[in-house]
């Protein structure tokens, strides 16, 4: 863990000067800057392992309790760790791969590492073993992708026997 000065110096000063303005607006100017009594800061979080998720949740309270003790303001914490990461069954992958290899030999990318961490999917997988996969169906809009939770996310409907094939092929040969 990095723990130079040079990370940590612009949050002191910065931290400094927001407590020294504070407490001037406190004793000067009362009634044209009245100061909020209650906040609420909301971030999502989307970690790919259950011990960086514990990490995280125990970094954040870290830093809002240093931060509310410096600035003498309480700060509550309330983690929600909401959807686990997605964890594929390494054997359903690989018979999923090697299915799909039978019907698009050419057309697999296989992702190495993790990239799902807020996922509802996971809880499927946390009952019972499988595999996540993407059916990449992308369409572009004015010539650029834009992605899954853009406004102009879209996909190409002319492709879609793909998935079906895919699944389907998936399927048979798991119950053969």
């Amino acid at each position: 863990m990095l723990k130079e000065l040079y990370v940590m110096s612009p949050h002191v000063f910065e931290n400094f000067y927001s407590q020294e303005s504070q407490e001037t607006i406190a004793e000067y100017c009362d009634i044209l800057a009245p100061v909020m009594s209650k906040g609420e800061l909301i971030k999502n979080t989307e970690i790919l392992n259950d011990e960086t998720r514990e990490f995280i949740h125990k970094k954040i309270e870290q830093i809002a309790h240093g931060i509310g003790a410096a600035l003498d303001v309480e700060c509550v914490v309330t983690y929600d760790f909401k959807y686990p990461p997605v964890t594929n069954d390494s054997q359903v992958t690989t018979e999923v791969v090697n299915s799909l290899e039978e019907i698009f030999p050419d057309q697999l990318v296989e992702v190495e590492e993790p990239l799902m961490g807020g996922e509802d999917y996971a809880y499927y997988l946390y009952e019972a073993p499988g595999t996540f996969l993407f059916l990449s169906n992308p369409s572009n809009i004015e010539g650029k992708f834009h992605g899954h939770h853009h406004a102009k996310f879209d996909v190409d409907e002319s492709l879609f026997y793909m998935a079906t094939a895919a699944f389907v092929k998936v399927a048979l040969d798991y119950l053969n």
